[in-house]
């Protein structure tokens, strides 16, 4: 796994994530509505691909999206973010180890 600090480099962003349904659909009970821009991205490798997994600095959850390739996934991060996304530096290997990377990010961006 692996992680990159983001930041919008323009008024406007690219992309927007959101959870729910969309309206058009008509699932009843279902608000569809948009999660905060990240500023951590993880991207981890499974058996079905590659996820972009987006944070808040607070670790709160900006979205996630799966990518066939390695370079799919590279792609659409240096896309939605370009000029505003670092390098890309070895993740912790457990979960408690990113709470803490977590943690440490939201002191550096305060």
């Amino acid at each position: 796994m692996q992680y990159a600090l983001a930041s919008l480099t323009a008024s406007e962003p690219k992309t927007r994530h959101y959870v729910g349904f969309p309206e058009e659909l008509g699932v009843q009970g279902d608000v569809q509505q948009e999660l905060p821009s990240a500023q951590v991205i993880l991207l981890n490798q499974s058996d079905e691909g590659y996820f972009l997994y987006r944070y808040t600095a607070t670790g709160q959850s900006g979205g996630d999206t799966w990518h066939l390739t390695l370079d799919d996934a590279l792609y659409q991060a240096q896309f939605e973010y370009g000029d505003g996304l670092t390098d890309w530096y070895p993740a912790p290997q457990n979960a408690d180890d990113i709470l803490i990377l977590q943690r440490h990010l939201s002191f550096e961006t305060m």
